[in-house]
């Protein structure tokens, strides 16, 4: 992404026509990313500790290390000034405090031989209570915020329920095995077993072939893998329901696809009983569902028993890749079956409510003061909801009262939720993240946390301002030219230049959306081009109920483009932008819409950027960890056979190529950078190196100035 807005940056500064050298232009571009990256505020999570203490974390990129750092903030309600960061150190994998604030738990890689070891910390009040080593069971845990993670609490919060890598078994050479000793276990690793194949769940999630449930007991100081979680599935997101565990087990099917930001892949809920036989089977607790995952237990005020269950889940399940879910409330009563109390939208009521669309719209504490918070877009805006159980029925669901500051069209998140208080999160495009605590007592008191502040990424460079008070933004709603259903596109341009170009910013997915919440990226874009930025949330995107989004499937390349330029048409016909100045720039579906757009409008636009496109459906389906994608957004909804074999005829590969912009290729004549990840697996992978060399462009009667380049 940063090299894509570095590319456009100076391909827009050269279709501008300054006269200036080549190496001052990409120095100054350098200056202003640096200052934008700088201004970013990503808070990832919160903690509501005692005594009205907040703990926020933050992450930063820094440029000179190019490495991700977590900075952990501890405010007091009443602080007017943000203290001193402290960052996690970099063999912390993982940091996370109990639900009563009293204990953490910190996951720590120390150094040794002939590996690493993983062990488990307990803290109290800055004090080490305990340490615990996992390294002989297993490898990696997985941490909050990813597709398996999470950390379950007991009600005593002496024990943590987790997900993790199982340690691969020794196993004997396979050309030399030994006979099996009569009294070695049964299960026990065959010949060559640790070079057998194994599928794991794609893209970022290398090692999860073999993920295991485990417990730790800082009492005992033990660490035990749970037994009984049935082969043909993968546990993840733990939660301790009073004595027992709740966990979300996803089911591989024919073959494991990529489960990364694809939410559609099958799962269920399993209740496990850790003091049970070894024997004992776990039950499903939502047979009658598709998908079934992130359990939320509310809270006991005496710690004793369960309390209601909240998830997430589908009763007939989607097939794209990002759909509508449904709330979900189980009672602990036997025999109980989950209740409906957040319903699918197909298109959004007065109240612009679309319906829920993420696995992380829960948060990791929802439950406060009898009601579940979660998050949802609405149009181009996150905007944060509470709904409240009833006894039967849906539930009773409203919008959250905005923080007082906040703009009317911002993005707005709840991050974290006690019986006391909720912690909002609030940004604009021109605004970085704040936070504001609001009290769910009577009084309702809501408390604006001091702004975090930039931080310097780079040295040699300042920091970039707190605001940025040169750019303007909005939201403009448009109306396709097929007459469908009108879409948003968010809106940043400079206040002062006068006929400024315009750059379109297209979001992946196909089926996620650009929001009007803070992105460093964009102001950055703005300065260093003199460009405005429009943000298009095509028909398809997040935020417009079930029926848009599923407009797009066996589409793709026509309604999406055709959106893109109605956005694009509707901002020039103003007047107010250099029409001799457009560019584009996106990565993933957005890039697939960068390469379509150049080649079906290559007269429009002069300056293009796209990261890890895909040109070629055809090949990704044959070559990605999500052939599906290629199915349903090319040939449309029920194209895919997720129970069988899926067949690659002439037919449907003749198809998938007419919609791909590789078939526009010949009338490219836009600037374009092209950035491929090395180890993407989404995306057909890029051309090899040959060797003894650099990659090098074939031959072609193109003039010099448009041959490809491989840099």
């Amino acid at each position: 992404a940063c090299a894509c807005a570095c590319a456009c940056a100076c391909a827009c500064a050269c279709a501008r026509g300054r006269v200036c050298a080549a190496m001052a232009d990409v120095g100054e571009i350098a200056r202003l990313y640096a200052s934008s990256c700088s201004t970013s505020v990503a808070l990832g999570d919160a903690w509501l500790l005692p005594q009205r203490v907040v703990e926020l974390e933050r992450a930063v990129h820094d440029v000179d290390e190019d490495r991700r750092r977590l900075l952990r903030y501890r405010l007091r309600w009443s602080d007017v000034a943000c203290p001193m960061a402290s960052e996690l150190p970099s063999s912390v994998s993982a940091s996370t405090y109990a639900p009563t604030g009293q204990h953490a738990l910190r996951v720590v890689v120390l150094e040794g031989k002939p590996k690493p070891r993983t062990c488990l910390e307990l803290w109290h009040h800055g004090s080490l209570i305990g340490r615990v080593d996992g390294s002989k069971l297993h490898g990696k845990v997985m941490a909050e915020g990813g597709t398996f993670g999470g950390f379950g609490w007991s009600a005593c919060e002496h024990r943590v329920a987790y997900v993790a890598e199982c340690s691969e078994p020794e196993s004997p050479p396979l050309f030399a095995p030994a006979p099996r000793a009569s009294g070695e276990p049964e299960g026990a690793a065959s010949p060559g077993q640790k070079h057998w194949f194994r599928e794991d769940w794609g893209e970022k999630l290398s090692g999860t072939d073999r993920l295991g449930l485990f417990i730790v007991d800082f009492k005992a100081m033990t660490i035990k893998q749970l037994p009984g979680v049935p082969s043909h599935i993968t546990p993840g997101q733990p939660a301790f329901w009073g004595e027992d565990i709740v966990y979300a087990g996803w089911d591989a099917g024919v073959r494991k696809l990529g489960a990364l930001y694809c939410m559609q892949r099958p799962s269920a809920l399993y209740l496990a009983h850790p003091g049970g036989a070894a024997s004992s089977k776990h039950s499903c607790l939502t047979p009658g569902l598709k998908i079934a995952r992130a359990a939320r237990p509310a809270p006991r005020i005496d710690g004793q028993g369960r309390g209601s269950l909240a998830f997430l889940g589908s009763t007939r399940g989607f097939d794209t890749h990002t759909g509508c879910l449904e709330l979900f409330v189980l009672e602990p009563t036997a025999g109980a079956v989950p209740r409906q109390i957040v319903p699918v939208v197909e298109t959004p009521k007065h109240d612009g409510f679309a319906g829920i669309c993420m696995d992380s719209s829960l948060p990791r504490q929802c439950w406060g003061a009898g009601a579940i918070y979660f998050n949802s877009f609405v149009g181009s805006r996150m905007t944060a909801w509470r709904v409240v159980p009833g006894d039967s029925g849906l539930g009773d669901i409203a919008p959250v009262q905005r923080p007082a500051k906040a703009e009317a069209n911002a993005s707005c998140r709840v991050l974290a939720v006690s019986d006391s208080a909720v912690v909002l999160v609030w940004s604009t495009p021109c605004q970085p993240e704040r936070a504001t605590v609001r009290s769910l007592k009577d009084d309702g008191d809501a408390v604006d946390l001091p702004p975090l502040g930039p931080c310097a990424v780079v040295a040699g460079l300042p920091r970039g301002p707190e605001t940025a008070v040169d750019l303007r933004w909005s939201v403009q709603g448009v109306t396709p030219s097929d007459g469908g259903s009108r879409f948003d596109a968010v809106l940043v341009e400079p206040v002062q230049f006068h006929k400024p170009g315009i750059i379109l910013l297209l979001h992946g997915g196909p089926h996620s959306a650009s929001t009007t919440a803070f992105d460093h990226h964009i102001p950055f874009l703005v300065h260093s081009t003199d460009c405005a930025v429009l943000s298009v949330n095509y028909r398809g995107s997040l935020g417009f109920g079930k029926q848009a989004l599923e407009s797009l499937p066996g589409h793709v390349g026509q309604q999406d483009v055709q959106d893109c330029m109605d956005a694009l048409k509707a901002a020039l016909t103003t007047g107010v932008f250099d029409e001799g100045r457009v560019a584009v720039v996106g990565g993933s579906h957005g890039g697939f819409l960068t390469a379509q757009l150049i080649g079906q409008h290559p007269d429009v636009f002069h300056a293009a950027a796209m990261r890890n496109p895909v040109t070629n459906i055809a090949a990704l389906a044959a070559t990605s960890d999500i052939p599906d994608w290629a199915f349903v957004e090319g040939l449309g909804l029920g194209s895919y056979d997720f129970g069988g074999r899926q067949a690659l005829t002439a037919d449907v590969l003749s198809m998938m190529l007419s919609r791909s912009p590789i078939v526009h290729v010949d009338k490219v004549r836009t600037p374009t950078l092209v950035a491929l990840g090395m180890k993407d697996r989404r995306g057909p992978p890029p051309p090899p190196k040959p060797e003894g060399g650099s990659r090098k462009p074939h031959n072609n009667k193109r003039s010099r100035s448009n041959r490809p380049r491989f840099v």
